[in-house]
């Protein structure tokens, strides 16, 4: 399942690098080291906080009818954290090696 995330990262890379960065560059608009930072932050938020709700909708269906629910809900905030690590470890990549 952990997969899911890695597969977000790379369509999400993909559309990095052909689409959006391609159009920000013709826009003329340059996306500073704080603001992918950022960016990253909030999908890494996003990502908590599904994780929060579907676990507490996993204990809830226990407690009121004692049966699981598909795991497979967890796949939704995997999307996020893809986003995130593409907005992070490049950044950072970059930002260390121009120390």
């Amino acid at each position: 399942m952990l997969c899911f995330g890695s597969i977000s990262a790379i369509i999400y890379g993909q559309m990095l690098v052909r689409k959006i960065i391609p159009w920000m560059h013709s826009k003329g608009y340059y996306f500073p080291v704080v603001h992918k930072l950022a960016t990253a932050g909030i999908f890494y938020f996003i990502s908590y906080i599904l994780y929060t709700v579907i676990d507490l909708q996993i204990h809830r269906v226990w407690e009121e009818r004692q049966e699981q629910i598909s795991i497979w809900w967890q796949i939704f905030p995997l999307i996020p954290v893809g986003v995130a690590v593409i907005q992070t470890v490049p950044t950072l990549d970059g930002f260390v090696f121009n120390l």
